[in-house]
């Protein structure tokens, strides 16, 4: 064949073509390439038929050992037929029984609807209340980037400072769970004197700071108690033309509206969710 090639370009084209040993080497190695090509292709091929082989096997033998299970387990399936048929009978008696119970659950639903527009209704004057106190708030802390240093100070060089500082002073170490020291009053009784602990707040150099990343949403109901027995009632009642006696004031009252409203409206939800599992329970022992 390739002399008929050769013979036809040389009548084509007027010209011999010569094979030089070059030209030969370079066919041999050429072919050597592909003969290394196609061995590789087919051991690749012949890996892949064998690792076939072998899953087919182990899916046979896997199908072998379901097959056993299967047997084994036919008088469990036999036993749970039988089980079901039992359930589906006390499922048609337990049917009438729910249909008796119908008029119970209507009453229930109208009752934790009733509920339910309660305790939206307390939601609503909750998130009023909140709408006005956040901003209040907000605007609080703001206010204590007002205050200086020089103003901190001159609290802090007092030594018998006013009554409306000292309440001041007393609210925020209640808010932080600072320890009073006990002190013996006139009349003999003991009391709780913040006046060292508020000093020694007022020097920490990130006091201003630790009102600001304070939680107000989460005051424990215990400085609760204290804030409002011993600030709330009678922060009207005191006033001082003192930035920092206002400032703070301020900050602690909406701090004390923030908390106090939610908490608040958690505890009422909780009533009334409790109200409905008692009428619930009521109506059921009544049946």
């Amino acid at each position: 064949m390739f002399r008929l090639i050769d013979f036809r370009f040389y009548e084509k084209l007027g010209r011999k073509n010569y094979v030089t040993p070059t030209s030969y080497l370079e066919l041999i190695l050429t072919f050597k390439s592909l003969l290394n090509e196609k061995k590789v292709e087919t051991e690749n091929l012949r890996e892949r038929y064998l690792t076939g082989l072998e899953k087919l096997q182990f899916a046979a033998s896997q199908v072998s050992v379901m097959q056993a299970e299967l047997h084994a387990l036919q008088p469990k399936l036999i036993d749970t037929s039988a089980a079901t048929e039992k359930l589906m009978i006390k499922i048609e008696r337990d049917t009438v029984d729910v249909e008796a119970t119908k008029e119970v659950v209507a009453a229930d639903e109208a009752l934790a609807n009733e509920a339910a527009a309660a305790a939206q209704a307390i939601k609503d004057d909750c998130d009023n209340d909140l709408a006005e106190a956040i901003p209040a708030l907000e605007v609080a802390l703001q206010a204590l980037d007002t205050l200086k240093p020089s103003e901190i100070s001159i609290v802090k060089s007092m030594k018998n400072p006013p009554v409306a500082i000292k309440m001041v002073l007393e609210a925020i170490c209640i808010m932080r769970g600072l320890k009073p020291e006990k002190r013996m009053g006139p009349s003999g009784k003991t009391y709780d004197d913040y006046l060292a602990a508020s000093l020694k707040m007022l020097g920490d150099m990130k006091f201003l700071d630790a009102l600001k990343e304070y939680d107000k949403n989460n005051i424990p109901p215990a400085y609760m108690k204290k804030i409002r027995e011993k600030f709330v009632s009678k922060r009207s009642s005191f006033s001082l033309k003192l930035l920092f006696f206002n400032t703070c004031r301020f900050y602690i009252t909406n701090a004390y509206k923030i908390n106090y409203k939610i908490n608040y409206k958690i505890k009422l939800n909780y009533k009334i969710n409790s109200k409905i599992k008692l009428n619930s329970k009521i109506n059921i022992l009544g049946q």
